[in-house]
């Protein structure tokens, strides 16, 4: 709200474009007509996926000559991004409805799923022109560092003053990320006196999240719920239609120094209602607004196809959600497995870094359990804005990240597929990256930017499925994947050999004594189920291999050779295994001695595994046969993409494309490329 106006009327020109951590852009929206000599200021605020995010009040000043003027407090995160403000946050996408289409020819899967938070902005204590933020219950003069005139210590580079004290520049102090999706949840509150907030109710106290029999708790649950605080979803579409969420804020002292305040926040009003129409609510629904220390942030409010993937906890307290949105996916429940970890047990992943919950609180970003990969998103953008080709600076950075990937670190794996689905969802609801300044967060940026992470996000998907299969690694897929001379005639050297001892061992039994030796039948019998597993394996290796070659698409690099050893591998390994149970059998079962039975035993195991035994590879080269396909289906997914997505923009070129937010890429009209 306005402060009092000097005059009988103000009108206050500011409107503030709050992006979830709310740093920007200036509309002018006028103040509506005042009564009594107060202004009310209605700021147009884009609230971007329907979550309205309330951070700071900023008054206006008093007016001269019937005006009042608003100053922003813009919350960037660099002194270079304090002087780069030329560039509002209208600019960042164009304005012109022309220049955005919904005809891209090829979908890209890549872009159906964006991930983004709700309440997990932070309320900034810095006021170098909000002077009256709060106004603490008692007198002022007992708080040594009261908000009304708390302002940063000079020449200093910790943003001590944006937390709820002057030791934590973060409310959060950790953030929970699910790895399975949930089918209940559960609420809990408080009776504690300690727990209330100042004018009256409680806050949020704990959520459990429940998979079966599996929970995991966030903050504190009591063992027995009321029935009115638990929501049950539906098993095979676990999806919430809708959240509304609302906090508070409040000044406190500080209990170890009373001449100290802080800040705390709270969920105090909770609402979530299941895909299947049940709905669960805590507490009671407030205006936003300020009053005596307290102020109550605008509920915001987020609906589509949505799934918990993480939560924000402040100490003991939850006080955020990371949201996927699966409403643009056909099949949702099979986007499961590019969302959590799908390892089979319900847990969480701690992220609990200072400059983690710094980035997330502060810089409006998503939770990431590597770090590692937003120093990629800050490398690429760095490639976008000097390198001319952009694309070219992709896999020299992305090495660590893939290699981590092979190794099966799928903390690394689910970083990436994150960063792309937040990356999504900032260009879908035409937001921007508030780790960069305006100026660097032109539409022209972002969407190359988009591309190079999304081709980064295929390849790791590859990888992971690579890593899922675990493709058997016999003479035939080395040969494949080597594609050299010395493998290939080794393969084939391999193939004849076994058709031939096949052939011998068929042409040399004696079918006279079958089963005439007892103890012929037992082994025979014991042996087969033995080769029956060898067999099993044998096939599913194949399989696994073939499923891994197409995934790396090795095919298209020499379509011959690929065709050839997946036959051999084909024949030895699934035919000939399949044959080999039978034979096996018929062999032990006609064998009269008991040498020859171990020999025949033996022998027939040996056969079917001789592509296994020939192979005499160090694991360090077969990962590294690998990493090469890798990098070169990264190559492959950067050149699929119109070449034009990489130049640099000129604004004499925007003729030849239109932007489609849907697929978060250009489509070009020209028909050229």
């Amino acid at each position: 709200p306005a402060d009092e106006a000097e005059g009988s009327e103000a009108k206050a020109e500011a409107g503030r474009h709050v992006v979830d951590s709310g740093v920007i852009s200036l509309d002018a929206v006028p103040a509506d007509e005042a009564e009594g000599g107060k202004a009310k200021t209605e700021a147009d605020r884009h609230i971007v996926d329907s979550r309205a995010m309330s951070l700071d009040t900023v008054p206006v000043d008093k007016a001269e000559g019937g005006k009042a003027t608003m100053q922003v407090d813009r919350h960037y995160v660099s002194e270079r991004a304090m002087s780069l403000e030329s560039v509002s946050a209208g600019e960042v996408w164009p304005t012109d409805e022309e220049m955005y289409t919904e005809m891209t020819a090829v979908s890209d899967s890549e872009s159906m799923l964006r991930e983004f938070t709700i309440g997990a902005g932070c309320f900034h204590t810095k006021c170098y022109t909000n002077t009256t933020q709060f106004q603490p219950p008692g007198p002022p003069a007992g708080c040594m560092y009261p908000l009304s005139s708390w302002e940063p210590m000079e020449n200093t580079e910790c943003k001590v003053s944006a937390g709820p004290d002057r030791q934590r520049p973060t409310y959060h102090t950790r953030i929970l990320m699910l790895t399975e999706p949930v089918t209940e949840i559960r609420l809990t509150t408080s009776t504690l006196e300690d727990d209330l907030i100042p004018s009256g109710g409680h806050s949020l106290h704990g959520i459990a999240f429940h998979k079966g029999d599996q929970v995991l708790s966030a903050g504190c649950i009591d063992d027995e719920v009321e029935e009115h605080m638990i929501l049950t979803l539906d098993e095979e579409q676990p999806f919430l239609s809708e959240i509304v969420l609302q906090q508070t804020i409040w000044e406190v002292p500080n209990p170890s120094d009373p001449n100290l305040h802080k800040l705390e926040k709270r969920i105090t009003y909770l609402k979530l209602t299941g895909h299947n129409g049940q709905e669960v609510s805590f507490g009671k629904q407030c205006d936003a607004g300020i009053c005596a220390g307290i102020q109550w942030l605008a509920p915001e409010v987020t609906q589509g196809k949505l799934a918990i993937v993480a939560i924000g906890m402040a100490g003991n307290h939850p006080l955020s959600l990371q949201v996927v949105d699966f409403m643009n996916v056909e099949d949702a429940v099979d986007a499961f497995e590019k969302v959590f970890y799908q390892r089979g047990f319900f847990t969480s992943v701690v992220v609990n870094k200072a400059s983690s919950l710094w980035r997330y609180e502060h810089q409006h970003t998503i939770a990431l359990e590597d770090e590692g990969v937003y120093e990629l998103l800050s490398m690429l953008h760095n490639a976008i804005e000097n390198v001319a080709r952009c694309e070219t600076e992709l896999l020299p950075n992305s090495v660590r990240l893939i290699d981590k990937t092979m190794e099966g670190d799928l903390p690394t794996v689910m970083s990436i597929l994150r960063l792309n689905r937040y990356l999504s969802g900032i260009i879908q609801t035409k937001d921007w990256i508030h780790m960069w300044p305006l100026q660097q967060n032109r539409w022209y940026k972002l969407i190359p930017l988009k591309q190079l992470v999304a081709s980064l996000t295929n390849t790791t998907e590859t990888c992971k499925k690579l890593m899922d299969n675990t493709p058997g690694m016999n003479v035939f897929s080395y040969a494949v994947l080597q594609a050299d001379q010395k493998s290939t005639m080794t393969a084939y050297l391999t193939f004849m050999c076994q058709i031939l001892l096949m052939g011998m061992v068929l042409l040399g039994i004696d079918t006279s004594n079958f089963m005439d030796f007892h103890v012929s039948l037992i082994i025979s019998i014991m042996m087969s189920a033995i080769v029956s597993i060898c067999a099993k394996s044998q096939i599913d290796g194949h399989y696994a291999t073939r499923e891994a070659f197409e995934a790396l698409e090795v095919e298209a690099a020499n379509p011959v050779q690929f065709k050839r050893m997946m036959w051999l591998d084909f024949i030895t390994n699934v035919m000939m295994a399949v044959f080999v149970i039978f034979l096996n059998f018929i062999l032990l079962c006609s064998t009269t001695e008991y040498l020859d039975l171990v020999m025949n035993a033996t022998a027939i195991v040996f056969i079917i595994e001789l592509d296994d035994v020939v192979l005499n590879v160090e694991e360090d080269e077969m990962k590294g046969l690998l990493r090469d396909k890798l990098h070169r289906h990264l190559q492959n997914r950067l050149n699929e993409r119109d070449p034009r997505v990489w130049r640099r923009y000129k604004g004499c070129v925007a003729k030849d494309r239109k932007i489609d937010l849907a697929n978060c890429t250009y489509a070009f009209t020209d028909g050229k490329e």
